[in-house]
């Protein structure tokens, strides 16, 4: 469904929902492989996806929550912050938008960088040791973890200004702050391995509850004008995740002419 901006694209007044004739099985198979990205744009694409994704909300993000935390928790965040409150109707999906959202409190990282200290990074294998009068100093800059502990001494802005947002969200301040190329070089030696997720090209966080559910709702308004089905105009991911263009919309977007991935 998805074509570059010079491609064509069927637009038969004829054309029908090709996941219609799919058995539930595997159109739950098809979205259980796939990320929040993925999912999102599946059921912005076809009515037969979009209800199904409706229908199995709570299944489908416990799922991504856990493969994408999973191996986080009860060591670098808490097995509590991975499951939604028990009477929350947005309940999984708004906790995986939680975790995904860098301008939350619930933000991952933030979460993650509280709860580990070096000496349990030390103990987990994950950094080596240090001498024992050291005092530890762990940092979350952008959407990793940094254990700096051994490189704070030899900072050329002293030791105090990093163990000064040790636990803490450093992003801002260091960013402040111009560096060379060669002190970034020497920062990526001290990421921590398991505390830099994989990108996931869209941020899950751009979807508020109602952009969601308009998002589902889309589809099956437009599920009789299949003729003027939309193309995405993908741009280069890396650059701007969230800029892509729709071509041919049969149905407003909640974001017009444009969605954020």
């Amino acid at each position: 469904f998805f074509s570059d901006a010079d491609s064509t694209f069927p637009m038969s007044a004829g054309f029908e929902d090709p996941f219609s004739s799919l058995p539930a099985a595997v159109i739950g198979h098809i979205l259980g492989l796939g990320d929040a990205r993925t999912v999102c744009m599946c059921a912005s694409a076809s009515a037969t996806l979009a209800a199904a994704v409706e229908e199995a909300d709570a299944p489908i993000f416990a799922s991504l929550v856990q493969r994408r935390y999973g191996h986080l928790e009860g060591w670098a965040i808490p097995a509590a912050a991975l499951a939604p409150p028990p009477h929350d109707p947005c309940g999984w999906r708004a906790l995986y938008y939680r975790l995904a959202d860098r301008r939350s409190d619930g933000f991952w990282g933030r979460i993650a960088v509280g709860n580990v200290t070096h000496e349990a990074l030390v103990a987990r294998g994950l950094v080596r040791p240090t001498r024992p009068a050291a005092r530890g100093c762990v940092l979350l800059i952008d959407d990793a973890i940094y254990d700096v502990t051994a490189f704070a001494p030899l900072h050329p802005g002293m030791a105090a200004s990093l163990h000064l947002f040790s636990g803490s969200d450093a992003t801002e301040p260091f960013h402040d702050v111009a560096h060379s190329a060669e002190a970034l070089r020497i920062m990526r030696s001290f990421l921590v391995p398991g505390l830099r997720l994989p990108h996931e090209g869209v941020p899950a966080s751009l979807l508020s509850d109602a952009d969601y559910s308009a998002l589902f709702a889309a589809p099956r308004r437009a599920a009789t004008t299949w003729g003027a089905v939309p193309r995405l105009v993908v741009p280069d991911w890396g650059a701007a995740p969230w800029a892509a263009t729709w071509v041919g919309t049969p149905w407003a977007t909640p974001w017009g002419d444009s969605a954020p991935w």
